[in-house]
């Protein structure tokens, strides 16, 4: 007589079997992939907010933040 445990290793088994498949299958779709011509791609930039996580960082925080305000971005673009 099988046991639950072997019931549930086999259908455990078997998912796993079943995910290994549907991932080869996207895999091989991925590689088929043809990027966007560069007539489809936007020429402006989006808004885009700035987030520094900083702890304990009083020694770092001011040439953190500089090298942040010293990039090339429009200051109305990032927040």
């Amino acid at each position: 007589m099988v046991s639950i445990l072997e019931w549930v290793v086999a259908i455990l088994t078997l998912l796993y079997a079943g995910l290994l498949i549907a991932y080869r299958y996207w895999y091989h779709q991925l590689r088929n992939f043809e990027p966007l011509p560069a007539s489809h791609l936007s020429t402006t930039f989006t808004h885009f907010s700035i987030v520094i996580p900083a702890r304990n960082e009083s020694a770092n925080i001011k040439a953190c933040i500089d090298s942040i305000l010293a990039q090339n971005y429009s200051k109305n673009d990032y927040e």
